[in-house]
């Protein structure tokens, strides 16, 4: 279910023309997760290849391979390059998920850097 909400929302998002926020006196706590942490490889690949451009893309894998050792990155590319088939004869023209991390999230830009570099200083202190 969280992989459809999150498919559904950046639709919203990057091929509409958004969601309306609504003011309450509400506040929501988030929880302290990883990004993706949740969700299926199958599920992670196929919003990868919906949503996100190559680059990103990767980035993303290499967030989520290190919560999940387990994906190779031939099973993530077999899933992506499967998910990617059917989408790119279905998808309408949207914005880049780049906007979407500049524009609305920046939050998530940044959360996504800090873990990006985290990862990559804890490869390095293991190759080395």
């Amino acid at each position: 279910a969280w992989a459809a909400n999150l498919d559904v929302s950046l639709a919203l998002w990057l091929c509409a023309d958004g969601m309306d926020v609504v003011a309450e006196d509400l506040e929501v706590q988030r929880a302290q997760t990883i990004v993706g942490a949740g969700l299926s490889p199958s599920s992670a690949a196929r919003v990868s290849a919906a949503w996100m451009d190559d680059p990103t893309s990767a980035k993303f894998f290499k967030a989520y391979h290190t919560q999940h050792s387990e994906v190779t990155s031939l099973d993530w590319n077999l899933w992506h390059a499967h998910a990617d088939a059917v989408w790119r004869n279905s998808r309408p023209q949207c914005r880049s998920f780049d906007w979407y991390i500049q524009d609305v999230n920046p939050e998530l830009g940044a959360a996504l850097r800090e873990h990006l570099i985290k990862a990559e200083a804890e490869e390095k202190e293991a190759e080395g």
